[in-house]
């Protein structure tokens, strides 16, 4: 049976209670009884096993024991100009899952999706159901929207990629091996338009290095995706 996970931001207590929109999914959806193991996390590395001690109204579970789980690494932050509608949830669910840890919604001179506060709500609830069913103790963060320029210009990671399709030659598959534990990776993934030759140049101009991801030109979901799962790969 699949491990019951719950979303808790302080586990401090010995005891608690979860949220009514949580609680009502175990005791409806789930069925869970007194008695039933869980685990709970704080989406900042803290994992709890816990056993539900009452289903009522609402339902508490007692903390059996607590653990912190490491980071993975690298640390993978995805600056992306977002697609419209649906396609952006899929994005955000699916970088959540392959193992991103931040994703920055970028502006550029040819974006055409900037997130309202809704959107940016609702991207925070992807984030922590995504957690849940994956399995991943840290959220994933997800930033106010940002001009590329001041990404790149605040950008002091150990590695900065930025994809791009008008580049000729084999495509990158994995890391470079210099790549350590805890460094830290950017990508940029541009607006379904593409860059920009100022925004290329300025790119370049601050150390980002232009990659291939693959041989055929993807949607902006699809690149990111596949940026995450290259860096991510035998991380």
């Amino acid at each position: 049976m699949a491990t019951r996970r719950f979303y808790c931001p302080d586990l401090s207590p010995s005891s608690l209670t979860l949220d009514d929109e949580q609680g009502s999914h175990a005791r409806r959806s789930l069925r869970l009884s007194a008695g039933d193991a869980v685990e709970l996390f704080d989406g900042a590395g803290e994992i709890a096993e816990g056993r539900v001690a009452e289903v009522k109204k609402r339902v508490s579970i007692d903390i059996v024991q607590r653990r912190q789980a490491p980071r993975l690494s690298p640390v993978i932050d995805l600056a992306v100009a977002l697609p419209k509608g649906a396609r952006a949830d899929v994005l955000i669910e699916k970088a959540s899952e392959l193992g991103a840890d931040r994703v920055i919604p970028l502006i550029t001179q040819r974006s055409v999706v900037e997130p309202r506060d809704s959107k940016m709500r609702r991207f925070d609830r992807l984030c922590i159901e995504s957690a849940k069913q994956c399995g991943r103790a840290y959220l994933m963060q997800i930033d106010e929207p940002t001009p590329l320029s001041d990404v790149i210009t605040r950008a002091d990671h150990d590695l900065k990629w930025i994809a791009d399709t008008s580049l000729a030659g084999e495509s990158v598959h994995k890391m470079p091996s210099g790549t350590g534990p805890g460094e830290r990776v950017i990508v940029l993934i541009g607006p379904e338009g593409g860059w920009t030759d100022t925004e290329r140049q300025a790119a370049r101009d601050a150390g980002f290095t232009p990659q291939r991801l693959g041989p055929h030109v993807m949607r902006i979901e699809t690149a990111a995706l596949a940026a995450v799962a290259i860096c991510r790969r035998e991380s």
